[in-house]
């Protein structure tokens, strides 16, 4: 049970978060695909590799309709609220079909990730942040491309965003 927000049935199972960042689910998938092609399998491994095919496709449809519905709520927006979109549209572009290539871009696949997991009844442990996204903080404060506290606010979002449903 998960008290701090009334529900009776709550998983917290750790998932491989920073093996999806790593190789995005491009990679996942090209992994599955080429487990299969080298056979050897008997129908339960079959079965197992098919069912996280389809788990992979499944987050590819749900990533499509956030990318429609941001792109929907640009064109009916202005101001500030219409570039929170534009940014929030740009990180989703590239991730987590494809690994990150900046910090935000970073947080957006594993907040993705994260998300997609907690829609299927999920509540996932994270692991480590620092682990998962440290190197990406740290490629980009060295290249200039974000600022520490551009970074801590988008960690803040994160968590606040991640504890809104528990009231």
């Amino acid at each position: 049970a998960f008290p701090m927000c009334g529900l009776a049935s709550v998983r917290h199972t750790t998932l491989g978060f920073a093996k999806v960042l790593k190789v995005g689910y491009k990679g996942l998938r090209k992994e599955i695909n080429d487990r299969l092609t080298r056979g050897g399998l008997d129908a339960r491994g079959i079965d197992l590799l098919e069912a996280m095919r389809l788990c992979v496709d499944a987050v590819g449809v749900w990533h499509r309709r956030h990318i429609d519905e941001l792109r929907d709520r640009i064109v009916k927006s202005s101001g500030d609220e219409k570039a929170e979109y534009e940014r929030v549209l740009a990180n989703l572009r590239n991730v987590p079909e494809n690994p990150p290539t900046s910090f935000a871009e970073a947080v957006q696949s594993l907040w993705f990730l994260y998300a997609f997991q907690r829609s299927c009844g999920q509540w996932p442990g994270i692991g480590r942040m620092d682990k998962i996204l440290g190197s990406y903080l740290e490629a980009d404060l060295a290249g200039g491309k974000i600022k520490r506290d551009e970074a801590r606010e988008l960690i803040a979002h994160f968590w606040i965003k991640g504890t809104e449903s528990c009231g």
